[in-house]
């Protein structure tokens, strides 16, 4: 008892600083560790999405099978989910039939050309339609481009590729877009799969590849990759994305959760490391538990947080 004393004395005191430092740290990182716990969920370690997880992992990185990969992948997702207005783009410009119509659609193609911002090419194309209403008597064809415009405005607004995607489908052919109606189908079809097992995935796209090749130069699929197996390995991690999308949300709410206790956490243990019980009078904030701990080490070996 006395020898303890004797050591406690002789310790060293703990600048202020550090000590406000670490509280406020370990403060924030009470706050995140019930967060975290909230957002964690045993689906996370279910076969299928591991394997959803493994998959984006490779195709960001540009590894494995995956390798040059990654566009394409990402330009036929957007396509899938602007399918409705490119079909719907392509209806009205085929049902036209009056010279100031067409005025505003070879007036799109043109901009579709040029190097323009979405936001700027809206607005043209928004001006381009407020000149050419008044030549207009047929009140239906005034509402068919007023709906053009609107499914322009959507394309290139609110999805980042809308406006590229619409450009490959304008180059190519737009009544290719009809295709992706069949590849929608074929993607929610796979999700009543056993999505994990590949061989019967390639089976599945093998019968439907004479759709899929033909979408090769929109979405940047190269020659010696154009076959049926580059495509079951797309649309294997696409229907995975779509299956498992909410879950895939919650899952990046926690790791962005985790990213920053991690940062915190560092921060404590280093303190707590450099001015240790041994030599240093300690204050009880010191040798609390981290709440959240349990929580970080179940992923951190995942790639998501570093």
């Amino acid at each position: 008892m006395l020898q303890q004393l004797i050591d406690f004395v002789h310790k060293k005191e703990i600048p202020e600083t550090v000590k406000v430092q670490h509280n406020l740290a370990f403060k924030q990182l009470q706050l995140l560790g019930p967060i975290a716990k909230a957002l964690d969920s045993k689906d996370f370690m279910t076969s299928e999405f591991l394997l959803l997880l493994k998959i984006k992992n490779q195709l960001i990185k540009g590894i494995g099978e995956y390798q040059g990969l990654k566009n394409s992948t990402i330009l036929l997702k957007v396509a899938l989910q602007v399918k409705d207005i490119l079909i719907g783009i392509q209806e009205i410009e085929s049902l036209s039939q009056n010279l100031e119509q067409f005025k505003l659609y070879n007036f799109v193609n043109t901009l579709l050309k040029e190097d323009l911002t979405p936001e700027d090419f809206q607005k043209l194309v928004n001006s381009k339609l407020e000149e050419i209403l008044p030549n207009i008597d047929d009140e239906e064809e005034k509402e068919a481009l007023k709906v053009y415009v609107q499914y322009l405005e959507q394309l290139t607004l609110n999805y980042g590729l809308g406006l590229e995607i619409l450009i490959l489908f304008k180059q190519y052919q737009l009544k290719d877009c009809l295709n992706l109606k069949c590849i929608s189908s074929l993607v929610k079809s796979l999700q009543q799969e056993n999505i994990e097992i590949f061989p019967e995935i390639f089976l599945i796209i093998k019968k439907n590849y004479s759709t899929l090749e033909q979408l090769a130069p929109i979405i940047a699929v190269s020659p010696e990759k154009n076959n049926p197996h580059t495509y079951s390995l797309i649309l294997q991690y696409i229907a995975l994305g779509y299956k498992h999308q909410a879950l895939s949300a919650q899952f990046a709410r926690l790791i962005k959760v985790l990213k920053e206790w991690k940062t915190l956490y560092l921060s404590v243990n280093n303190l707590r490391e450099k001015y240790n019980f041994y030599e240093y009078k300690q204050p009880k904030e010191f040798s609390e538990e981290i709440v959240g701990e349990y929580i970080f080490s179940k992923y951190q070996d995942f790639p998501e947080l570093f």
